[in-house]
C-alpha cells in the first residue's frame, strides 16, 4: 500500500485555472487528511483548503518535490520556516506533509506562489495525533484494515479472532532514526525495525491487541503501518478498533468489518420453509417465523434467504421483522451471494441491531391509481423502518407504494447501496410515493452509495413539522436521477430537505442528480418555501444536473456550498432566498462550477454571474461557463460492504457511444466481473470478463430501460447517452 493509493481518494480533477489573486487559506482550512479534523502532528498528511493556490498539479513520485505547479507550502514555527513536501496541488486544496522536526508546537502554515504569500494560518501541533484510514476513505464508520495477502477486510472477507491484520495510519509521530523530508522510508518487504513510532497500543473491542509492529511504511512518506493480533476473546462481528500513539488515541467510533465470532451460526429460509423447522439449509423455516426470531437466532447470527418469491401472488403480503441483536453483533437477514430473493409484498422493520442485505422488496400489483391516500387496492410500502441501528444494504426496492419510509425511530440507521425505482402511485392532485422517506431527531442517519430514480414522487425527502423532525443526515455518494417522471405531472425534486420546523445537522456530499436538461423541469431543495429558520447544512462536491432551477437553497443560518457544479440548460443555475434577519456572514461559499444558463436568483431577483457575485459577495474564486459541458464526467464509488462491487455514474456530454472508464479502485487483475445498468438492473449484463487492469468500455447506447409494473402516465424513458449509472459485481 502506497501513500498514493492511499491520496488517490483525496484528488480529483479540476477545471483549468487562470491564476488572478494572490492565494489565500479560509480560516481553519488545515487538517489532516484521514478525517479532515485539526488534530496535527509532526509528520503529519494533511490538506489545505483556500483560493487561488497553483495550478493543478500532481507529484510524478518519491521523493515529494518542494516545489510543485510554481506553489510551495511554507512551515513556519518561529524559529525557521521549511518548505513541506507535496503530493499534489490545485486552485482549492494542497495536500503535503508537515515536517517532522519542528521547534515549537505554534506554526504558521503560508502558501506561496507567483503571485505571492497568503496569510499565516495558525496550526497547532500535537506530539501525536494518531488517525486511522477509514473505509471508504473519508466516511467515518469502518477502519481500512487488511489480511496478511493485502486484501481487504470486509464483511465477505471477514477477519477471525487471533488473526494479524494491518492498519494504516497517520500522525503517530516522530521515528528513530530520522527519515529524509519527502523521501520513501525503507524499501524492502520487511520494514527496518529501527523506524519504529513512539509507543503504539491497539485496541479491538475494548480489549488489548498484541502489536507485531508500528512503523512508517515501506516506500510511503508519512504512512504509518500498525500489524496487531486480533484478540482471540473477540466474538462480535463489529468491534470497535483504536490506536492509541503516547497519550493520544485515534478516532473513536471506527469499527473492523465484520468480525465473525465463533459463536455465530447460520440459519435458513426458504419460500416453502415450514414454521416447525429446524432452521438449517435443509429444513428452512418460512420468512415470517424467522423475522419472529426464534429462540435458536441469537445476536451475531445470519438468516439466508433462499432463492424464491416470498410472499403470496397478490403482492400484498405484509412481512413485519422483530430481529434485535446488539451494537456490536447485529442478526443479520441476507441473500445468499450471488442469488436473487424477493419479497412480494412489504416489509416493516421493527426489532433494532439488524442488518438486512441483498434481496428485493417489490409489489406484481399493477394498479397505479388512487386517491393520495391509497393506491385503490394498492400496494404496501416496501421498507417501512422503526428499528434503530438498523442497516439496508445493496437492496433492491421498486415498484411500491413508498420504496423507504425511514422514521424516527431508526436512529443511527442506515440505508446504503439500495437501488430503488418505480415507487408510488397517480393521485387526483398529483404523483405520490418517494424513493425514500425520511426524518429524524437524535442521532444520525446515513444515506450512502444509493441509486433512486423515476418514482411518481420525489426521490429523497427528507420533511417533517413541528413534531416530526430533519435533523441529523448524512447524504452522500447516491445517484438521485428523473424523479417523478412517471407521474401524470412530470419531474419532480430529486432530493429535498425541509420542513415547517428547522433543519439542522445536515450534510449532503459527493451526490451525482440528473433531470433530463432539455426537459427544463424539476429540481432539488436543500430548505424549502415554506420552511422556518434553518440552522446549519453542508454542502460540498455534489452534481447539481438539469431541471428549472438545478438547486434552490432556502432560510439557512449558515451554509458551507464549496466544490458542486451546477447545470441548468435553459432556466436558473442556483435560487437562494434568506429569511428575515438572516444574511450570509456565516456562509463558506467559494470554489464552485457552474454551466448553462446565466441565470441566478438571488432574494427572488433574478441576476447574471457578474450580478450575482457582486450582489451575494459569494463564489469569489468560482467559474462560470457558458452553455453544456463537454467530455466525459466519470465516478467509480467502490461499495464498503462487497468487495468488487461500485457503483459508476457517467455524464457523457458530447454523446459517445461508449466510454473508458477505470476500474482499479474496484477490481483487481484477474477478477471475473459483469456489470449491470441500473436501470435494468436484473436485464442482461452490459459487459462482462476477466479484469486485465486499467480501462473497461461501458456502452452508452443501445441501452432499455426497465418498465414499471402496472400501467402509469408516463412510461420512462433511458437516460443514456447522455447519461448512465451502472453497477460493478465481482463474480
Amino acid at each position: 500500500m502506497s501513500t498514493f493509493r492511499i491520496l488517490s481518494f483525496f484528488l480529483f480533477a479540476l477545471p483549468t485555472w487562470a491564476q488572478n489573486n494572490a492565494p489565500g487559506i479560509v480560516p481553519g482550512g488545515v487538517v489532516e487528511i484521514a478525517s479532515y479534523s485539526h488534530d496535527i502532528a509532526p509528520g503529519s498528511l494533511i490538506s489545505v483548503f483556500g483560493h487561488d493556490l497553483a495550478a493543478t498539479a500532481l507529484s510524478a513520485g518519491l521523493p515529494l518535490p518542494f516545489v510543485l505547479g510554481g506553489t510551495s507550502l511554507e512551515v513556519n514555527d518561529g524559529v525557521t520556516t521549511r518548505q513541506a513536501p507535496l503530493f499534489s496541488v490545485s486552485p482549492g486544496q494542497i495536500n503535503a506533509q508537515i515536517p517532522y522536526d519542528i521547534a515549537s508546537p505554534n506554526i504558521a502554515v503560508i502558501v506561496r506562489n507567483a503571485m505571492g504569500g497568503s496569510a499565516p494560518e495558525p496550526v497547532t501541533l500535537l506530539d501525536q495525533a494518531p488517525k486511522l484510514f477509514t473505509q471508504p476513505l473519508g466516511v467515518q464508520g469502518e477502519a481500512l484494515l487488511f489480511h496478511s495477502d493485502f486484501t481487504s477486510v470486509d464483511s465477505i472477507a471477514s477477519a477471525a479472532p487471533g488473526e494479524v491484520l494491518t492498519a494504516y495510519a497517520i500522525g503517530l509521530g516522530a521515528v528513530t532514526p530520522a527519515v529524509t523530508l519527502g523521501a520513501p522510508s525503507g524499501d524492502g518487504l520487511q520494514i527496518p525495525l529501527n523506524r519504529t513510532a513512539q509507543t503504539v497500543s491497539v485496541s479491538v473491542g475494548g480489549l488489548p491487541a498484541d502489536v507485531l509492529y508500528a512503523g512508517l511504511a515501506p516506500s510511503s512518506v508519512g504512512l504509518y503501518q500498525v500489524n496487531f493480533q486480533v484478540p482471540a476473546q473477540v466474538t462480535t462481528r463489529l468491534p470497535e478498533i483504536t490506536v492509541q500513539s503516547g497519550s493520544r488515541r485515534s478516532q473513536t467510533g471506527l469499527t473492523t468489518s465484520v468480525i465473525r465470532g465463533p459463536s455465530s451460526r447460520d440459519f435458513y429460509v426458504a419460500p416453502n420453509g415450514k414454521p416447525a423447522a429446524s432452521g438449517d439449509k435443509s429444513d428452512p423455516w418460512d420468512l415470517a417465523t424467522a423475522l419472529n426470531q426464534p429462540p435458536a437466532v441469537h445476536a451475531g447470527d445470519v438468516i439466508w434467504m433462499l432463492d424464491g418469491i416470498y410472499g403470496d401472488a397478490g403482492g400484498k403480503t405484509q412481512f413485519t421483522s422483530q430481529l434485535t441483536g446488539t451494537p456490536d453483533n447485529p442478526v443479520m437477514l441476507r441473500q445468499l451471494p450471488g442469488g436473487h430473493a424477493t419479497i412480494n409484498g412489504g416489509l416493516i422493520v421493527n426489532g433494532s441491531d439488524a442488518w438486512y442485505w441483498g434481496f428485493e422488496v417489490m409489489s406484481t400489483l399493477t394498479v397505479r391509481t388512487g386517491d393520495q391516500y391509497d393506491r385503490g387496492d394498492g400496494a404496501l410500502d416496501g421498507v417501512f423502518v422503526n428499528g434503530p441501528r438498523t442497516r439496508f444494504i445493496n437492496m433492491v426496492v421498486h415498484d411500491t407504494r413508498e420504496g423507504f419510509g425511514f422514521w424516527t425511530p431508526s436512529q443511527d440507521s442506515e440505508i446504503y447501496g439500495c437501488i430503488v425505482f418505480h415507487n408510488g402511485w397517480q393521485a387526483p392532485d398529483r404523483g405520490h410515493g418517494h424513493g425514500i422517506y425520511t426524518q429524524n431527531q437524535n442521532g444520525t442517519k446515513h444515506l450512502g452509495d444509493n441509486i433512486v430514480f423515476n418514482q411518481f414522487g420525489l426521490g429523497i425527502q427528507a420533511y417533517g413539522s413541528a413534531q416530526a423532525f430533519v435533523q441529523g443526515y448524512l447524504v452522500d455518494h447516491n445517484v438521485v436521477f428523473n424523479n417523478g417522471v412517471i407521474s401524470r405531472d412530470g419531474r419532480t425534486d430529486n432530493i429535498l430537505f425541509g420542513f415547517s420546523g428547522s433543519v439542522s445537522r445536515v450534510r449532503i456530499d459527493s451526490n451525482y442528480t440528473y433531470q433530463t436538461p432539455g426537459a427544463d423541469i424539476g429540481d432539488s431543495q436543500v430548505g424549502w418555501s415554506s420552511s422556518a429558520v434553518n440552522k446549519d447544512v453542508t454542502v460540498t462536491g455534489n452534481y447539481w444536473i438539469g431541471g428549472y432551477f438545478a438547486l434552490q437553497l432556502w432560510n439557512w443560518d449558515s451554509v458551507v456550498y464549496s466544490g458542486n457544479t451546477n447545470y441548468s440548460q435553459q432556466s436558473a443555475n442556483l435560487y437562494l432566498q434568506l429569511a428575515k434577519g438572516q444574511s450570509v456572514a456565516k456562509y463558506n461559499w467559494d470554489n464552485n462550477s457552474y454551466y448553462g444558463s446565466n441565470q441566478f436568483y438571488y432574494l427572488g431577483q433574478p441576476k447574471n454571474w457578474a450580478g450575482w457575485k457582486t450582489g451575494t459577495q459569494l463564489d469569489s474564486n468560482s467559474k462560470f461557463t457558458a452553455g453544456k459541458p463537454t467530455g466525459s464526467w466519470i465516478f467509480v464509488h467502490p461499495n464498503k460492504y462487497e468487495a468488487g462491487r461500485a457503483n459508476v455514474v457517467i455524464y457523457n456530454w458530447d454523446l459517445s457511444s461508449k466510454v473508458l472508464v477505470d476500474l482499479s479502485s474496484t477490481l483487481k487483475p484477474g477478477s471475473a466481473y459483469q456489470i449491470r445498468d441500473a436501470q435494468n438492473y436484473f436485464g442482461p449484463v452490459i459487459a462482462a470478463g476477466t479484469y486485465g487492469g486499467g480501462t473497461v468500455a461501458i456502452p452508452m447506447t443501445g441501452l432499455s430501460v426497465v418498465q414499471p409494473i402496472g400501467a402509469v402516465p408516463n412510461p420512462p424513458t433511458h437516460t443514456a447517452p447522455e447519461f448512465g449509472t451502472f453497477v460493478v459485481i465481482q463474480q
